[in-house]
Protein backbone atom coordinates (compact mmCIF):
# COMPACT_ATOMS: atom_id res chain seq x y z
CA UNK A 1 0.00 0.00 0.00
CA UNK A 2 2.05 3.21 -1.10
CA UNK A 3 -0.78 6.01 -1.46
CA UNK A 4 -3.64 4.53 1.02
CA UNK A 5 -4.12 4.25 4.09
CA UNK A 6 -6.41 1.51 5.50
CA UNK A 7 -8.31 4.20 7.95
CA UNK A 8 -8.89 6.47 4.84
CA UNK A 9 -10.44 3.16 3.32
CA UNK A 10 -12.65 3.37 5.80
CA UNK A 11 -13.41 6.81 6.55
CA UNK A 12 -17.35 7.69 5.95
CA UNK A 13 -18.60 11.50 5.82
CA UNK A 14 -22.29 9.61 5.94
CA UNK A 15 -21.08 7.27 8.77
CA UNK A 16 -20.12 10.55 10.96
CA UNK A 17 -22.89 11.82 10.22
CA UNK A 18 -25.13 9.33 11.50
CA UNK A 19 -22.76 8.20 14.28
CA UNK A 20 -22.07 4.43 12.97
CA UNK A 21 -19.02 3.10 14.20
CA UNK A 22 -17.38 2.01 10.13
CA UNK A 23 -15.43 -1.08 11.63
CA UNK A 24 -15.80 -4.63 10.67
CA UNK A 25 -17.12 -6.87 12.93
CA UNK A 26 -13.73 -8.52 14.78
CA UNK A 27 -14.37 -12.04 13.72
CA UNK A 28 -14.03 -11.02 10.10
CA UNK A 29 -11.72 -8.09 10.61
CA UNK A 30 -8.59 -9.65 9.09
CA UNK A 31 -10.06 -11.22 6.35
CA UNK A 32 -11.63 -7.79 5.16
CA UNK A 33 -8.05 -5.51 6.32
CA UNK A 34 -6.36 -8.15 3.87
CA UNK A 35 -8.79 -7.43 0.95
CA UNK A 36 -8.41 -4.28 1.15
CA UNK A 37 -4.86 -4.61 1.30
CA UNK A 38 -5.35 -6.63 -1.59
CA UNK A 39 -7.36 -3.61 -3.58
CA UNK A 40 -5.03 -1.49 -2.89
CA UNK A 41 -1.86 -3.41 -4.11
CA UNK A 42 -3.46 -4.41 -7.47
CA UNK A 43 -5.39 -1.92 -8.44
CA UNK A 44 -5.92 0.91 -6.46
CA UNK A 45 -2.22 2.03 -6.26
CA UNK A 46 -1.61 1.13 -9.88
CA UNK A 47 -4.78 3.00 -10.90
CA UNK A 48 -3.24 6.36 -8.90
CA UNK A 49 0.13 5.60 -10.60
CA UNK A 50 -1.16 5.46 -14.19
CA UNK A 51 -3.46 8.90 -14.05
CA UNK A 52 -0.82 11.11 -11.76
CA UNK A 53 -3.32 12.57 -9.86
CA UNK A 54 -4.47 11.33 -6.21
CA UNK A 55 -7.90 9.27 -6.20
CA UNK A 56 -10.35 10.74 -3.87
CA UNK A 57 -12.26 7.68 -2.11
CA UNK A 58 -15.86 8.40 -1.45
CA UNK A 59 -16.51 5.05 -0.17
CA UNK A 60 -14.86 2.27 1.00
CA UNK A 61 -15.63 -0.39 3.58
CA UNK A 62 -19.02 -0.05 5.05
CA UNK A 63 -20.65 -1.71 7.61
CA UNK A 64 -23.46 -3.78 7.27
CA UNK A 65 -25.41 -0.57 9.17
CA UNK A 66 -23.85 1.91 6.75
CA UNK A 67 -24.61 -0.59 4.02
CA UNK A 68 -28.47 -0.29 4.10
CA UNK A 69 -28.41 3.64 5.60
CA UNK A 70 -26.88 4.54 1.67
CA UNK A 71 -28.91 1.86 0.17
CA UNK A 72 -26.01 -0.49 -0.79
CA UNK A 73 -27.03 -4.25 -2.11
CA UNK A 74 -27.17 -6.76 0.62
CA UNK A 75 -24.07 -8.74 -0.75
CA UNK A 76 -21.80 -5.86 -1.69
CA UNK A 77 -18.35 -5.90 -2.00
CA UNK A 78 -17.95 -2.68 0.20
CA UNK A 79 -19.13 -4.98 2.83
CA UNK A 80 -15.67 -7.20 2.43
CA UNK A 81 -13.26 -4.83 1.42
CA UNK A 82 -12.91 -5.56 -2.08
CA UNK A 83 -14.69 -2.52 -3.22
CA UNK A 84 -14.45 1.34 -3.81
CA UNK A 85 -15.96 4.41 -5.67
CA UNK A 86 -13.36 7.22 -6.21
CA UNK A 87 -13.20 10.32 -8.30
CA UNK A 88 -10.29 12.39 -9.52
CA UNK A 89 -10.09 16.25 -8.63
CA UNK A 90 -9.80 18.29 -11.56
CA UNK A 91 -11.37 15.69 -14.44
CA UNK A 92 -14.07 17.16 -16.03
CA UNK A 93 -16.93 14.45 -16.50
CA UNK A 94 -15.41 13.56 -19.96
CA UNK A 95 -12.11 12.98 -18.46
CA UNK A 96 -13.52 10.47 -16.19
CA UNK A 97 -15.36 8.69 -18.76
CA UNK A 98 -12.25 8.10 -20.70
CA UNK A 99 -10.26 7.05 -17.44
CA UNK A 100 -13.29 4.41 -16.92
CA UNK A 101 -12.63 3.35 -19.98
CA UNK A 102 -8.82 3.15 -19.99
CA UNK A 103 -9.31 1.27 -16.36
CA UNK A 104 -11.45 -1.04 -18.39
CA UNK A 105 -9.09 -1.55 -21.02
CA UNK A 106 -5.98 -1.87 -19.43
CA UNK A 107 -6.80 -3.79 -15.18
CA UNK A 108 -8.03 -6.78 -13.81
CA UNK A 109 -10.72 -6.10 -11.64
CA UNK A 110 -14.37 -7.91 -10.65
CA UNK A 111 -16.61 -4.72 -11.54
CA UNK A 112 -16.19 -1.53 -13.03
CA UNK A 113 -19.04 1.01 -12.87
CA UNK A 114 -19.52 4.68 -13.99
CA UNK A 115 -22.10 6.46 -12.54
CA UNK A 116 -22.74 9.26 -14.55
CA UNK A 117 -24.59 11.92 -12.44
CA UNK A 118 -22.36 11.39 -10.16
CA UNK A 119 -19.02 11.31 -12.02
CA UNK A 120 -17.95 8.73 -9.78
CA UNK A 121 -16.26 4.91 -10.84
CA UNK A 122 -17.12 2.24 -8.93
CA UNK A 123 -13.99 -0.57 -8.98
CA UNK A 124 -13.87 -4.04 -7.41
CA UNK A 125 -11.05 -6.96 -7.19
CA UNK A 126 -12.12 -10.39 -5.66
CA UNK A 127 -8.61 -12.51 -4.93
CA UNK A 128 -11.23 -15.89 -6.44
CA UNK A 129 -12.74 -14.70 -9.44
CA UNK A 130 -12.74 -11.48 -11.41
CA UNK A 131 -15.59 -11.09 -13.83
CA UNK A 132 -14.49 -8.19 -15.91
CA UNK A 133 -18.03 -7.01 -16.12
CA UNK A 134 -18.04 -3.25 -17.12
CA UNK A 135 -21.46 -1.57 -16.36
CA UNK A 136 -22.42 2.17 -17.06
CA UNK A 137 -25.45 3.80 -14.68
Amino acid sequence: MKYFTLRELMHSTVALQNDIVNLPPHREAGEIYFNLTVLVDNLLDRIRERFAVPMIITSGYRCERLNKLVGGVDNSQHMKGEAVDFWFPGFSQKEMIAAFFEIAEDFDFDQLIYYKKKGIIHISYSRNNNRHQVIIK
